[in-house]
């Protein structure tokens, strides 16, 4: 038998980390689409937001939920709190940088609307503002999180935690993305009936 080449034992390994995290990842995704479907069930929007390497993958969930994803469905209130360029330039030059989420959210998240938030490493000051600010104003909250230091936001009421064991970026984007693509299909399933 040949021996795995680089590529192969690479992909191998991408491989188990999903597999050591599934089970627990599945239960927190099927809490979290149970949160969303909550909020948008009360007319209410999903609000999202990741910095770095995050920020695609945030921008990926809100299209995935505006528009349809595998069915034909109605298009979801979404808003990618990542994706303009000229507000967060703006806030940032005007404060410091870790406002670029909870700024938006002071000013359009209402009580009642969901905040998903992706901190998948340390640098997560924009993130945790954002949680704070989120919270204040009564939003429910998912944090998608690959070991980043919240300080205990993780724990507060109206909040869904979805994380990651694993040390690399890499595996926990793969983990993020696959688990972002399977909250819509969950979200999906709760409001409209399509099967997972």
């Amino acid at each position: 038998m040949s021996e795995l080449t680089p590529v192969t034992t690479y992909l191998c390994d991408a491989i188990d980390s999903t597999a050591e995290n599934i089970q627990a990842v599945a239960l927190q995704v099927d809490s979290a689409a149970d949160l969303i479907a909550k909020s948008l069930l009360d007319d209410k929007k999903v609000l999202i937001c990741g910095s770095g390497f995050a920020a695609p993958i945030a921008q990926i969930l809100t299209t995935g939920l505006m528009d349809q994803h595998e069915f034909e469905r109605p298009g979801l209130p979404a808003i990618n709190l990542s994706a303009d360029s000229v507000t967060m330039s703006s806030v940032a030059k005007n404060q410091e940088s870790g406002f670029v989420f909870s700024k938006q959210i002071r000013a359009i998240g209402s009580e009642g609307d969901c905040l998903i938030a992706f901190a998948l490493d340390d640098n997560t000051a924009d993130i945790i503002k954002a949680i704070e600010s989120a919270n204040e104003k009564g939003m429910r909250i998912i944090i998608f999180n690959c070991g980043a230091a919240l300080g205990g936001l993780a724990t507060q009421h109206r909040t869904q935690e979805v994380s990651f064991n694993t040390p690399s970026l890499s595996r926990a984007l793969e983990l993020t993305l696959l688990s972002s693509n399977t909250l819509i299909r969950c979200i999906e399933s709760r409001l409209f009936g399509i099967p997972l």
